[in-house]
């Protein structure tokens, strides 16, 4: 299989695994991560089982029309196409249950999502919040520590004149530069945990894009299947009595050409 929802359902499980693989995250960021991965786990375990079983059932089901067509051919009744396109119809009902199945859980996944964009918005605002704070106390640390720098060097200066404060003067300004690598550290640390935050919401946005194309193609793929039986339904209606050879051939070969239709979507 290599048709459209093959290669969105492709396109999804790269994305996500681009958004599993982001480290280095806030904790509550982390929680996110999983969330979100969680979310779209059952999408990637479910819509491939239905897609192979809908294919499987539609190439079973596409050799019993052509032999109808065949048959007509050589003489058969109405009551043959009708039964035929009756019994595809009925077995088709399984697959319209879970293909609104797995539309709604899509849409529960792509909800999830689009309410991790809030939340990490505002773990990067609590973060730059804390860096703002930080910068100011290193502001302050880093003005202690030039100043106590100042007054080591004029005591060393004054050579035995100085010795008294000098050990002092040496002791704070060591205070004062382990706490401005300090905090230079968290401010660093920091920074690098809104770097991996950012790559994670561009990563959510990229598997948005992907979410939304399967999506859709879940959602034509449901409308797909509820058309076929609601026609088919119809057509087996239409035929009640019907005994014109060229009309069942005709009508043998739409039901045909919408199965075709219908592999194509879920390809």
């Amino acid at each position: 299989m290599s048709g459209p929802l093959t290669q969105t359902l492709a396109a999804l499980q790269s994305s996500l695994s681009q958004v599993g693989a982001i480290q280095n995250l806030p904790a509550q960021a982390g929680n996110v991560q999983r969330t979100v991965c969680g979310s779209f786990a059952p999408i990637l375990n479910e819509v491939p089982e239905f897609q192979s079983s809908l294919l499987t059932f539609i190439t079973s089901a596409k050799p019993s029309l052509d032999s109808v067509i065949v048959q007509l051919a050589h003489g058969a009744n109405g009551q043959l196409v009708s039964t035929t396109i009756a019994g595809i119809a009925s077995q088709m009902a399984a697959f319209q249950s879970t293909s609104s199945s797995v539309v709604t859980t899509a849409t529960s996944a792509m909800s999830t999502l689009t309410t991790s964009f809030t939340t990490l918005s505002g773990i990067e605002g609590a973060l730059q919040t804390q860096i703002a704070g930080l910068q100011g106390q290193l502001g302050t640390a880093s003005g202690e520590m030039e100043g106590t720098q100042k007054r080591y060097y004029y005591l060393l200066a004054l050579g035995p004149f100085g010795l008294v404060g000098l050990s002092v003067a040496l002791g704070l300004y060591l205070k004062w530069k382990g706490e401005v690598s300090d905090l230079q550290g968290e401010i660093n640390s920091l920074n690098s945990q809104i770097a991996s935050l950012q790559s994670i919401v561009l990563s959510c946005k990229a598997l948005a894009t992907s979410e939304s194309q399967v999506l859709q193609d879940l959602t034509n793929l449901k409308n797909a299947i509820d058309a076929v039986i609601s026609d088919f339904t119809e057509i087996e209606h239409d035929l009640a009595g019907t005994t014109d050879p060229t009309l069942l051939q005709t009508v043998a070969r739409a039901a045909d050409a919408m199965l075709v239709t219908l592999e194509a979507d879920a390809s």
